[in-house]
């Protein structure tokens, strides 16, 4: 199946599963959780707080195993779902000591399979025959 131009990856850093716990502090500020983290940001999905709109500045405290990182991320992707507001963030601003943490962190953790990746025998995705 051939993909669409929306479908096509554009992230340009490796991205793992993780659900931590994220804080978002300020005026936009609520709780939420991370389905998956790169070193260029997060799926956030929004617990609580006002509703994001592309362009946000966010303050993040993201949980990680061994302390909290802290970064600014803008919303580059907004929308809604069934229980919770969902949004990717991209990282704009992290101290270089949390940058290191994250890194690491990231290398250590396996990576999500690609959409179409074939797990044991049973294909994600189904071509078109």
């Amino acid at each position: 199946m051939k993909r669409t131009p929306l479908e096509v990856e554009r992230r340009g850093t490796r991205r793992v599963p993780y659900r931590a716990r994220v804080l978002t502090v300020g005026p936009l500020g609520g709780e939420g959780r991370t389905t998956n983290l790169s070193t260029g940001g997060l799926y956030l999905q929004r617990l609580e707080g006002a509703p994001l709109h592309m362009g946000d500045v966010l303050d993040l405290v993201v949980d990680l195993p061994g302390g909290a990182v802290r970064a600014r991320g803008r919303v580059v992707s907004a929308g809604h779902e069934v229980f919770y507001g969902g949004a990717a963030i991209e990282f704009t601003r992290m101290s270089t000591a949390d940058r290191i943490r994250l890194e690491g962190f990231v290398s250590g953790r396996r990576c999500a399979p690609p959409r179409g990746a074939i797990l044991g025998r049973v294909p994600l995705e189904r071509r078109a025959g």
